[in-house]
């Protein structure tokens, strides 16, 4: 799981992407994620926008992680913004 700043939504098909700033685990420096999701027509069944999120958000997102760690790429699994407790799914630990 990754918590940071949204730098950006980029909601298109055939995958949906959000971009981050968040520590690297190891590192404990600030880099930039890449989070692969869903693609836009199936965002907008789940009734996610392109103005769902914007940039300075803060959120939390628990995902699986791509092969190589150094590359900070995560596939979706959950996104929470705790300001408004705004969440996509299922509950996030």
């Amino acid at each position: 799981s990754i918590e940071g700043e949204m730098l950006a939504f980029l909601y298109r098909n055939p995958h949906s992407f959000v971009q981050l700033t968040a520590p690297d685990p190891k590192t404990k420096q600030m880099a930039r994620w890449a989070v692969e999701w869903s693609g836009g027509g199936a965002l907008a069944q789940a009734g996610i926008t392109s103005q769902s999120l914007k940039s300075g958000d803060h959120v939390v997102i628990v995902g699986s992680p791509g092969r190589n760690p150094e590359d900070h790429r995560l596939r979706m699994r959950t996104i929470f913004r705790p300001k408004d407790g705004w969440r996509w799914g299922g509950t996030v630990d």
